[in-house]
């Protein structure tokens, strides 16, 4: 039940962004945001923003435009969850987030100096708030791992993740 909620204390954050799944944005600062709580899974700290890579757009032939991940500015948006602890259950707990205008998907792919390989979203069906100016907070709830644990009660495990 620890994987439903989502509660966390972020730094390095400025500014507001919301989710459902991989559909929202904000205007957001977040790419070295750091956080400790509950979310997806993860119980203690987790990053908020990337690898410490960034997904490059085509904008038009031959020139790019970088979106570092956990950084959202209205109309190109990025999230991102990388568990402090890097184990087998926590490994499936990472995932990305991109798209433009809030709500149309981006394809992500290796950038020209090979930096990041992903996809447009392979975040577990959530929503969440975040807000911060420097320090912040973050709610939500995680809708894929509450089925999950009402399944799991019948001893299926659609997640992976039970141990």
């Amino acid at each position: 039940m620890i994987d439903i909620p989502v509660l966390g204390f972020e730094k390095n954050i400025y500014g507001v962004s919301a989710w459902v799944w991989c559909f929202g944005g904000g205007a957001q600062y977040a790419k070295n945001g750091l956080g400790i709580g509950i979310r997806s899974g993860n119980v203690g700290q987790y990053k908020t923003g990337g690898r410490g890579s960034s997904i490059y757009i085509s904008t038009y032939e031959n020139s790019n435009l970088t979106l570092h991940q956990g950084n959202s500015f209205l109309v190109l948006n990025s999230n991102s969850h990388i568990p402090g602890d890097d184990d087998k259950r926590s490994n499936k707990k990472a995932f990305s987030k991109f798209n433009t205008n809030v709500i149309f998907p981006l394809g992500a792919t290796n950038s020209s100096t090979g930096e990041i390989v992903g996809q447009w979203c392979d975040s577990p069906l959530s929503f969440e708030i975040s807000l911060g100016v420097y320090y912040g907070f973050r709610f939500g709830m995680n809708i894929s791992e509450l089925f999950d644990f009402l399944l799991g009660t019948s001893t299926l495990d659609p997640m992976d993740d039970d141990e």
